[in-house]
């Protein structure tokens, strides 16, 4: 399946010429507060956790949400760390950098040069590079935005939490009646309330019956919303993002949600336009599935792209699996 469209490069940087040499890192004896407290100050989801400058492992926001921990300012981050990302080396060109970021499916990677790391690539470093590209600047964000799930003001957090939990996803327009854009609530608008609880079982069902869960989404959503028009370039809004520091954007029209764009969206744009052979495909949502299933699934797509391409020519094909809970054992 020839992946024939292409996309013109302006330069050929290398990893070296866009990662963030300030590093900001944790001990596996530092704790999950402090992981926390890292999140709020400097806005991100992932850290790399070192010791003694050798690479152990990443912790990640996705990681609490799926973890118990009972006491955050007592449970040290070694014990609910992720096995290190992949890393790349500072010569490593951005387009290669861009496909294992999307691949792994994390935030960031470590760039490593003797042994030791040397600085940070992440999505938003690549974003920010790409809006120089030609396809970032002449495609609408409308053309790779998704439908936006939405809650309404007067419905509380925990309805929130369990619309994110199933749907996968980390922020949540806030409508009124009419069904106009009033705020937004993020994930990190839920740390707020699982900081003053200090537990981090907040999508556990345990947590359903918490006081807090019954609070309208209106206490701790946000109301700074950008605007941002369907028809304004990729590179636009990603240079929007970047300056607010978004990991992602409600598009509206008549004020009212349209469409949501996320970080992650331009990165699968940007490596769907890549000059390779052959067909990319990305499976989202099975991370912690099992080589088994991982195998089944790679088997349907595979059958499912030769169905496809007799009639389409098939470019980028990325799959979105939601997981909902049965009830069986």
């Amino acid at each position: 399946y020839p992946l024939r469209r292409q996309r013109q490069m302006c330069i050929r940087d290398r990893v070296k010429d866009i990662m963030a040499k300030d590093l900001i890192t944790l001990s596996p004896n530092d704790t999950v507060q402090d992981f926390i407290s890292l999140m709020e100050k400097y806005y991100i989801h992932e850290v790399i956790v070192l010791d003694k400058d050798k690479l152990k492992g990443s912790v990640r926001y996705l990681t609490l949400t799926k973890k118990y921990v009972a006491n955050p300012s007592k449970t040290k981050i070694g014990s609910i760390m992720d096995f290190p990302p992949p890393a790349v080396s500072p010569d490593t060109d951005v387009e290669t950098a861009a496909q294992k970021l999307l691949e792994a499916g994390v935030r960031l990677m470590p760039v490593i040069e003797k042994n030791s790391v040397i600085g940070i690539i992440s999505i938003a470093d690549i974003i920010k590079n790409a809006c120089r590209d030609e396809s970032f600047r002449k495609t609408a964000v409308k053309d790779i935005m998704t439908y936006p799930e939405v809650i309404g003001r007067e419905d509380d957090i925990g309805k929130a939490r369990f619309i994110m939990r199933q749907a996968n996803i980390s922020r949540l327009p806030v409508v009124d009646d009419s069904g106009k854009t009033v705020g937004i609530l993020t994930a990190y608008d839920l740390l707020k309330v699982i900081k003053a609880k200090e537990r981090m079982n907040w999508f556990s069902m345990a947590s359903e019956m918490d006081k807090l869960s019954r609070l309208p989404v209106t206490v701790v959503m946000s109301k700074k919303i950008p605007s941002i028009k369907a028809q304004e370039s990729i590179s636009s809004v990603a240079r929007k993002m970047i300056n607010k520091n978004y990991s992602g954007v409600v598009i509206t029209k008549n004020s009212m949600p349209i469409g949501i764009v996320t970080m992650k969206d331009m990165l699968e744009f940007y490596v769907s336009g890549l000059k390779k052979e052959g067909l990319y495909y990305q499976i989202v949502g099975l991370e912690d599935e099992d080589d088994f299933v991982m195998k089944t699934v790679e088997r349907m797509i595979t059958d499912s792209m030769k169905k496809l391409s007799r009639f389409l020519e098939l470019q980028y094909f990325i799959v979105h699996v939601k997981k909902r809970e049965t009830g069986l054992n």
